[in-house]
């Protein structure tokens, strides 16, 4: 990691003038400085992640080995230690100018989250697909369950449907099958408001609930995820009739200049969020009558 100064030449001064005046100088420091943010746990908007959330053992190095220093690498899932070719993927994945998609595995008592992918504008869906494919292209279960903002389906009839403009991309490539099935699993799904996905991370993290998933976090093939899970801070707002105060995501770092969001943004926590709260996991932390996530008709 090294301080984004070693492009002023390309930059130029006046992007970082407008960078510390959007900013502020903590995120200045972060996001441009590449200083490391020690927040307080009372800071955090998930203060029970730790270390023991993330692995470093993800790579199975006998097959990068193989390749020569003059040789053309080419990443693929068969270099993932915890990845199981004959089941099935899941994916949580946030839809806009930069897009965000999280690839995971159930084993056993865990979630292990795989491999991160990401694309910023003018990139678009074509692009994640053709990332996805390429990377998992050895994979002998070619389906994935998707999860996302509802918002990706309520697009189709208003602007536009990200869900299956992704769900296309990956299937297909030039009108071709490509062999991969794409569930949509968060058609129907209700508002996920920022203070329940507070208290279910907070549970899962906390590992408190019995038969509950936990977190492993590949530190290196999800290296913007931890960054993003790590500097995201808490907003407490208070309603101005009846005065009590309800606990939010400070989103104030999607305003960052584009290149700068996969490590130092939010985007990739909320693409966290809709990979682990999803009806399965959220009942056994919450009663059924209160469970708010998503419509009881759906599985």
């Amino acid at each position: 990691m090294v301080s984004s100064f070693v492009n002023v030449d390309i930059l130029t001064e006046g992007y970082f003038a407008d960078s510390l005046k959007a900013l502020g100088i903590e995120e200045f420091k972060s996001a441009i400085l590449s200083l490391k943010i020690n927040l307080k746990k009372g800071e955090k908007f998930y203060g029970n992640l730790g270390e023991h959330h993330f692995y470093d053992d993800g790579i199975l190095n006998d097959y990068y080995d193989r390749y020569l220093l003059t040789d053309e690498i080419e990443e693929s899932s068969l270099a993932l230690r915890y990845i199981d070719h004959n089941a099935k993927l899941e994916g949580g994945m946030d839809f806009g100018d930069m897009c965000s998609l999280i690839t995971a595995q159930p084993r056993g008592n865990y979630l292990y989250c795989l491999k991160e992918f990401y694309t910023l504008a003018p990139e678009n869906e074509i692009q994640m697909g053709q990332k996805f494919r390429e990377f998992f292209k050895h994979h002998k279960v070619k389906v994935l369950d998707l999860y996302y903002d509802r918002s990706g389906n309520q697009n189709s009839k208003t602007k536009r449907d990200w869900a299956n403009a992704v769900k296309k991309a990956i299937e297909f490539e030039n009108g071709v099958s490509t062999g991969w099935v794409v569930n949509l699993m968060s058609e129907n799904q209700a508002t996920i408001y920022q203070e329940e996905e507070f208290q279910f991370a907070k549970a899962m993290m906390g590992e408190t609930t019995k038969g509950l998933l936990k977190l492993k976090i590949d530190k290196f093939q999800c290296k913007c995820l931890k960054s993003s899970l790590e500097l995201t801070k808490i907003k407490v707002k208070k309603d101005t009739k009846t005065g009590s105060a309800s606990i939010h995501k400070d989103k104030s770092s999607e305003s960052l200049p584009i290149l700068l969001r996969p490590m130092y943004s939010t985007n990739f926590s909320d693409a966290f969020k809709y990979l682990i709260y999803r009806r399965a996991l959220v009942d056994l932390v919450n009663d059924h009558s209160s469970y708010t996530g998503m419509d009881p008709s759906v599985v």
